[in-house]
């Protein structure tokens, strides 16, 4: 049997805490207990459904989070957890790369790493942007060090050939689960059955621009047009988040958003069911796992006209903005609604490739993982 320690300590939220969980429940199914997987995790209460006779939590303390402390955990600590564990292989779904002596296949999740855009960078507060640069340059030292770098898109792919030698790069597309869309029921919204409602599924993160949606909902307004911009964000996360939510509430465009918080994974499906379309201004990402929830929902998109998204959308229902233009996606949604509802529905709103589901990735990574080269 071979032993896989699996670095999760940062995936507590958002995309990374859905991808570990999903790699974790395709594990869980395995009927063929050839691998046995050793969870470093800082929250074991989101993992604890998978604890099984092949999969054993270890819980890491808090502490290990920390900026400093964590640079200092990835560089000295895993290396005692390969040992204590006897693990042949680490699969390292953390933003930064150990220093260990078995083989290390690193699911690439971290966009900042790889764009150096002034208009992302600037837009951070200094403290966050100088903690970003060293974490960026930890990253591209010791990525030559992984046997393998995993990455969901041809884009990211070729963004890290400029660091990583091609042979190592695997692209394993990102994944829903199998049977996403399960049933019909919708999530409880507030918005009156007479308004367009977009959804943008997300954390507050600064890269993902959702102060835009100000400036669209402003135009919207003007032109009595009735928007409500579904959001997952609360004031729990951040000052900023605080702030955005304020001045929702100082402009009086309450009834243009509507402000959920987080979102239990089991409700996605339902939360998709109740809306009409999927707004994403964002300014950057590794995957997204908004834009193939999407396609699966059969939810028409509207997103950033870059190259992250347009690969992943292809040919689907898509209809691409400039994210730092409130004007120009105002005019690209209001153009778009008016094409969706000239065109019928199957004249072009299916057309694209359909998203992989995880436990095709999941045999991908595993096959990975036990190949001894």
């Amino acid at each position: 049997m071979t032993t896989v320690l699996v670095n999760a300590i940062n995936s507590n939220s958002a995309g990374g805490l859905t991808v570990v969980r999903n790699f974790l429940g395709q594990a869980l199914r395995d009927s063929c207990r050839d691998t046995r997987y050793v969870l470093l995790v800082s929250r074991p209460s989101l993992f604890s459904d998978y604890e099984s006779e092949n999969i054993d939590l270890i819980k890491v303390s808090k502490l290990a989070l920390m900026p400093l402390l964590n640079i200092i955990f990835y560089r000295f600590f895993i290396e005692w957890y390969v040992n204590r564990y006897r693990a042949e292989v680490l699969l390292n779904f953390g933003d930064l790369i150990p220093r260990v002596r078995c083989r290390v296949v690193y699911y690439f999740d971290w966009a900042y790493a790889l764009y150096n855009d002034t208009e992302i960078w600037l837009r951070m507060p200094f403290v966050d942007r100088i903690s970003r640069n060293v974490k960026r340059a930890l990253i591209l030292r010791y990525i030559t060090t992984c046997a393998v770098v995993i990455c969901q898109t041809k884009t990211i792919a070729n963004r890290l050939s400029g660091f990583v030698e091609d042979e190592r790069i695997l692209i394993i597309p990102n994944s829903i689960p199998n049977h996403f869309m399960r049933d019909n029921v919708k999530f409880p919204l507030g918005s009156s059955a007479d308004r367009k409602c977009f959804l943008y599924l997300t954390k507050y993160y600064t890269h993902k621009n959702i102060e835009i949606l100000i400036d669209v909902a402003c135009l919207a307004k003007r032109a009595s047009l009735n928007w409500t911009f579904v959001l997952t964000i609360d004031e729990s996360q951040g000052s900023a988040a605080r702030r955005l939510i304020n001045k929702i509430k100082l402009l009086e465009l309450d009834d243009f958003f509507e402000i959920l918080g987080s979102i239990p994974y089991a409700d996605i499906h339902r939360l998709y069911n109740a809306v009409d379309y999927v707004i994403m201004p964002t300014l950057l990402e590794s995957f997204s796992s908004s834009h193939i929830e999407a396609i699966a929902a059969r939810k028409p998109i509207f997103t950033s006209n870059r190259d992250f998204a347009k690969e992943v959308c292809q040919n689907y229902q898509t209809f691409y903005f400039d994210p730092l233009d409130g004007l120009d996606i105002f005019q690209v949604v209001n153009n778009g609604l008016k094409k969706i509802e000239n065109c019928s529905s199957d004249s072009f709103s299916h057309v694209g490739v359909l998203p992989v589901c995880w436990n095709v990735s999941y045999l991908n990574i595993k096959e990975v993982l036990l190949d001894e080269k």
